[in-house]
């Protein structure tokens, strides 16, 4: 439960609940291996359809970035000098989820294709992000990490993506939020928001999407300020 945060990460995904962004069950387990006590361990769901299922989705496509260069950088950078392209979600390959599965159907197949090609459109910004993402659920999950804090789940690198068949958009799958991040000192703080900066930035710059943003957070404020 350390890992995450202990309990933050739970008020996270129950505060994505509210405003019907997918997201992956998470609880805590007490773990006995061979007769040896482990202790409290954090369990949580993986993207495969049964989260999907649980979210009372349709099966489908499950997105991400590719982060295998960007962690291979950071294990042979020296003296920490990172190469800087290696962390920008513009030049990472596009992955996905449940590959036997999606590569042995070809409805599957073709949804990938669009899927796939929705993402990149985003990347080389030849396709505006309301057009790529649902509004609503981008909107609301950028508004719910800003609100908690959160720079961790919206790096490019832990950033997960839903295809929806029917609305033929995209639909992001928070995780690892990590809220207790924010205690970091200053100097820290500002070297993570700028490391989460670029995607969001690219992604509110679209009106729809920063509208349902700004509507999210005036909703979050009324909930946590009592009516006098």
């Amino acid at each position: 439960p350390k890992t995450r945060g202990f309990h933050g990460e739970i008020l996270f995904f129950e505060t994505l609940k509210k405003f019907d962004v997918i997201t992956p069950r998470y609880i805590f387990v007490n773990i006995d291996l061979n007769g040896e006590d482990l202790g409290i361990m954090a369990l949580e769901e993986s993207f495969t359809k049964l989260l999907l299922e649980n979210n009372k989705k349709r099966e489908g496509i499950i997105l991400k970035f590719d982060e295998s260069l960007y962690w291979e950088s950071l294990l042979t950078a020296k003296n920490g000098e990172q190469m800087p392209a290696f962390d920008n979600y513009k030049t990472q390959r596009i992955d996905y989820f449940n590959m036997k599965q999606t590569n042995n159907s070809p409805f599957m197949s073709k949804q990938l294709a669009f899927a796939t090609g929705l993402l990149r459109g985003f990347q080389n910004k030849r396709i505006p992000p309301s057009n790529v993402f649902d509004s609503k659920k981008m909107g609301s999950f950028l508004a719910v990490s800003e609100f908690w804090g959160s720079w961790h789940a919206i790096r490019w690198h832990n950033l997960r993506f839903y295809f929806n068949p029917f609305t033929q958009k995209l639909e992001p799958i928070p995780f690892d939020a990590s809220i207790y991040d924010r205690n970091k000192s200053i100097d820290d703080y500002k070297i993570l928001t700028n490391l989460r900066q670029e995607i969001m930035v690219d992604i509110l710059k679209d009106p729809q999407i920063y509208k349902e943003y700004n509507e999210t957070l005036l909703k979050l404020n009324k909930m946590i300020i009592p009516k006098i």
